[in-house]
């Protein structure tokens, strides 16, 4: 009889692994098509000055992000929520939550196998609940919010930081010297303000995992040799 190991690698994780790449792959070739339809068909073809600044004005900021993301957000989304995540994006302020909320709501552990077939069901369900909520939205989401008073425009501003407050509090819970160290590495960072935000989230992820090792490693102990 196959382990349970056995058959979450080639039952569960394998295929994804396989339609996770073709379809990030396919994302990655088609995002070049319009621009690519436009200059075919019309023409339209910006100077070589103004398309070598927009790849460095993109990877000026997405760079650092492409390379601390996956390794930041890995960990709760696991392999199938990573190829999910970034193929529909959103993943800091939906894909994560729900990730977390459904592994914390199920009493599973990130990282795990359990972990990881519950951050699928969550990161699934949002999307499709994202898909629907924008079929109706782009219907009716523009008559709807021209209509709603200046009080409720000013509250979607708070949205975001509601999310990220939301996700801390239920982390922190778990760590609370942790959670705090985290707390004052972002408030530092964006207090001094001597670095530029690419490089604020790489330091305060990496700051936080560092301090975070060296915490688990005093209350530990030491290894056994």
């Amino acid at each position: 009889m196959p382990s349970k190991e056995s058959v979450f690698n080639e039952k569960f994780q394998k295929p994804i692994v396989f339609w996770g790449m073709a379809t990030c792959l396919l994302a990655f070739a088609m995002s070049f098509f319009p621009p690519l339809y436009l200059w075919i068909k019309y023409h339209v073809l910006p100077g070589a000055g103004y398309i070598v600044a927009g790849f460095a004005l993109i990877f000026a900021y997405s760079g650092p992000l492409w390379f601390v993301e996956p390794l930041a957000y890995f960990p709760i989304l696991g392999v199938p929520g990573t190829y999910m995540s970034f193929l529909s994006g959103n993943i800091s302020n939906v894909r994560l939550p729900c990730s977390a909320l459904a592994q914390e709501a199920a009493g599973v552990e990130e990282g795990s196998r359990e972990g990881a077939i519950l951050s699928t069901l969550g990161i699934g369900a949002s999307i499709l609940v994202n898909i629907l909520i924008l079929t109706v939205g782009v219907g009716l989401g523009a008559e709807l919010v021209g209509n709603l008073p200046a009080i409720v425009h000013e509250a979607f501003k708070y949205i975001l930081p509601a999310i990220f407050g939301g996700v801390f509090g239920g982390f922190v819970t778990r760590d609370f010297k942790l959670g705090a160290v985290a707390l004052l590495l972002a408030i530092l960072a964006l207090k001094v303000d001597l670095f530029p935000i690419w490089i604020t989230i790489p330091l305060c992820v990496f700051g936080t995992v560092v301090i975070g090792a060296k915490l688990h490693n005093r209350k530990v102990g030491p290894p056994e040799r």
